[in-house]
This record gives structure tokens, C-alpha cells and sequence, in this order.
């Protein structure tokens, strides 16, 4: 029962997507900069001992025990997460924590040299990885995305994301539609 009832909660997350991608009715504003408001999405792994609920565009993970032992929180690292997946990206036999989020900065990192695509002042999409073993700790952490996506979501049985590529002018509006694949360090990116 307990999973019947996750999957409705999954489907209905994905409808609510759906129909706001074509009627753009569910966007909020900050700072002048529009990005979508998603609705809840709760993932839950038997095998982890894991629940993860993204809700209000924040994610919280917890360790199922008797208490639902709360063990991260998105609050205060990103300003808004849109979209939460929990699956084995690495094939490792481990499950990741992917988030595609907006924050302020370009995070640039060891890339220095490259032109800063929008500045500190404005907030910009990124892709986070997660370890969630033995503890929650960032894997990765993607500088800021040059073309925002949007409904990202695994595809190719589990081994790459697809999505919806914009412009941060546009945004929400859908220019193409790619594939993202995982190379250990860095996206591969295809159009389809």
C-alpha cells in the first residue's frame, strides 16, 4: 500500500509538471528572475533505508527508522531546488542524490579561466551529485549550467538524464531537447 501510494504521489508530481511546462501558470519571481514552482516529489528505497522528499523546493533526507531520522537538508545551501532524483548514476550499485538547483554564483571552480556566464548578483541552474554513503557529502558540484533545463528526469534505462534545454532570457520556455550522460566527472551533453 505504502508504495502504491508513493507512486500516485510520483505521477501526480509529473502531471503537475506537465501541465504547467504548457499553460505557465505555476512560476514564481525572485529577484526578477522567473523559474518553475514544482510540486512535491518523495522517493523511497527499501533497500537504502532511505526516504527523500523534496517539498516548498527544498530536499530533506531521511534514514527510515522508528523516528524517521532526519539526516540533510537543502535549507540555507540553494536557493530553490527544482527537480530531486535518487537513483545509481555511477553504476556502482550505490544510489546518488541528483538535484538540479538555483543559486547565486557561477561556481567556477578550477575553471577560472572561463568568461563568467552570469555573474555573483543573479542566480543561475546547477546539477549537484550527492554520495549518500555512509553519510551525505557532495560528490559533485556543476558550475553554473549555460542553458537552464528543465523536466529532467533518467532515461537510456537509468544510465543518462533527458531534458529540456532553455535560455535564462526565456526560461521556462523549451528551445531542445537533450541527453545528459554521466562521464565520471563531467555531462556529456547530446541533442535528440
Amino acid at each position: 500500500m505504502r508504495i502504491l501510494v508513493r507512486l500516485i504521489i510520483i505521477c501526480s508530481s509529473f502531471l503537475s509538471l506537465f501541465f504547467s511546462l504548457i499553460y505557465n501558470e505555476n512560476n514564481d519571481t525572485i529577484l526578477g528572475e522567473t523559474y518553475l514552482n514544482l510540486t512535491p516529489q518523495n522517493f523511497y528505497s527499501q533497500a537504502d533505508n532511505l526516504e527523500v522528499v523534496l517539498t516548498d523546493n527544498r530536499v530533506e533526507v531521511f534514514r527510515e527508522s522508528t523516528d524517521n531520522y532526519k539526516i540533510w537538508d537543502s535549507k540555507d545551501k540553494f536557493e530553490k531546488v527544482d527537480t530531486v532524483l535518487f537513483f545509481d548514476i555511477e553504476n556502482d550499485g550505490n544510489n546518488e542524490l541528483i538535484l538540479l538547483i538555483w543559486k547565486y554564483g557561477d561556481y567556477l571552480g578550477e575553471r577560472d579561466y572561463l568568461e563568467p556566464i552570469r555573474g555573483e548578483d543573479k542566480l543561475s541552474q546547477h546539477i549537484y551529485i550527492y554520495n549518500l554513503y555512509p553519510y551525505v557529502n557532495l560528490k559533485w558540484g556543476g558550475s553554473t549550467i549555460r542553458q537552464p533545463i528543465l523536466n529532467l528526469e533518467t532515461c537510456e534505462n537509468n544510465t543518462s538524464l533527458c531534458a529540456y534545454e532553455s535560455t535564462y532570457d526565456t526560461y521556462p520556455k523549451i528551445s531542445k531537447d537533450i541527453v545528459l550522460k554521466w562521464e565520471g566527472w563531467w555531462w556529456d551533453k547530446k541533442y535528440r
